[in-house]
């Protein structure tokens, strides 16, 4: 079977591809499709998948010189586009969203060849929205994104789950087992005590400035108590280059504030995501579509902030779908806008969380309910059921 898969602009659109990518056979042959000047190129070819790159480039949200050669471009991606389908000559083609995604989806529908589409988030993108008139079927993470797609096309669309990939996936499970597997996964993290409540903090793969200060703002204020802290823990990534900036800023503080501040293991990142995510009780982090299925697949429950600059929103659509789960509270970054309200925020939403052994545990089994381990291979047979149809290829 040959599958062409296209997706990218940002990782949470090549990483899924790549997840079904591992459920087809070696014998299948394989070529990603994305941009010239993303990130995807680097992380296609480290999986050992053949790539190709297309000059297209989206369009920029807000007045940019660059919107008007938008036209031109899209036509030349599109002529390129065109030839690779053909001289490839897929038998289904997997989108994973995405801005890269659009051209060789396009040409591929046009060519009469079956597409798939997979959406990450709860409220489709351009790219799925456009493109699921044509598509075959359309997988989705969400029931949101089933109700968001164009009517016509929702009797195609099937709830399968974000594909993780299966190492990751095993993993994730292994650590959500029990309650009894924090304690050993705390120790494995030099610095945690084994027996603390454990807030785990990670802002994505960059960090996150806005997290970073809503933190230090809520640990300044509890600097200045002289009651001793709760025996609570934070697991903190500050992103590799934001790290120097909040350790400056947390010396002074741990000086100075005696027992009133909790233990804390600070790092730029963290190598082993499954035992760190073992390890807490709690997840203060983005909304972003893959931390999200990491989430359900651990069943850890999380107070989430979406990244408010994420394209259509999509961060706040996920955040609301896991609210209304059940299984996260969710904090607007307007609310981290200045340190009081941030610090205010932080001991409303997150510290008294981790007094509510009750309140999490109810949370936690929410989330452990939304877990879909078998995204991935499900996808996989879909593509080779339409790869094989009768008349399903050109």
């Amino acid at each position: 079977m040959r599958v062409l898969l296209a997706g990218g602009g940002t990782g949470g659109h090549v990483y899924p591809a790549l997840a079904v990518a591992e459920c087809l056979t070696s014998a299948d042959q394989l070529l990603f499709v994305g941009s010239s000047r993303g990130i995807e190129e680097r992380i296609v070819r480290a999986a050992g998948i053949s790539y190709r790159g297309l000059a297209v480039e989206g369009f920029h949200r807000g007045w940019n010189v660059r919107n008007l050669l938008f036209p031109f471009r899209l036509a030349s991606a599109l002529s390129a586009a065109w030839k690779l389908v053909r001289s490839f000559r897929p038998e289904v083609v997997l989108g994973t969203g995405g801005f890269a995604s659009g051209p060789p989806l396009f040409a591929a529908q046009i060519a009469g060849i079956p597409t798939v589409l997979q959406e990450q988030n709860a409220f489709p993108g351009v790219t799925t929205r456009l493109l699921a008139r044509r598509a075959r079927e359309i997988h989705v993470a969400y029931p949101e994104a089933i109700r968001a797609l164009p009517a016509a096309t929702r009797v195609r669309a099937r709830l399968t789950g974000n594909p993780v990939r299966r190492s990751l996936v095993g993993e994730l499970r292994h650590a959500g087992e029990a309650e009894s597997a924090r304690r050993p996964a705390r120790r494995r993290i030099d610095g945690l005590h084994p027996d603390r409540p454990t807030l785990l903090v990670i802002g994505g793969s960059q960090g996150s400035r806005i997290l970073n200060r809503a933190l230090l703002a809520w640990l300044s204020r509890k600097s200045e108590t002289e009651s001793p802290a709760r025996p609570v823990q934070l697991l903190w990534a500050t992103g590799e280059k934001l790290y120097a900036e909040v350790d400056a800023a947390l010396r002074p503080l741990l000086a100075a504030a005696g027992d009133s501040l909790p233990a804390i293991v600070l790092r730029p990142y963290l190598d082993d995501m499954a035992s760190a995510y073992a390890a807490a009780d709690l997840v203060l982090c983005r909304a972003g579509a893959s931390t999200c299925a990491e989430l359900a697949l651990v069943g850890r429950p999380a107070v989430l902030v979406p990244f408010a600059a994420a394209a259509g929103d999509h961060q706040t659509h996920n955040a609301a779908a896991l609210t209304r789960a059940g299984a996260a509270r969710m904090i607007s970054e307007a609310r981290l806008a200045t340190p009081e309200s941030a610090a205010a925020a932080i001991t409303e939403e997150v510290e008294a969380l981790l007094t509510d052994s009750d309140l999490l545990e109810r949370l936690a089994r929410a989330m452990k309910s939304l877990a879909k381990p078998d995204a991935a291979a499900e996808i996989a047979t879909r593509l080779r059921h339409w790869a094989t149809s009768p008349g399903g290829a050109a």
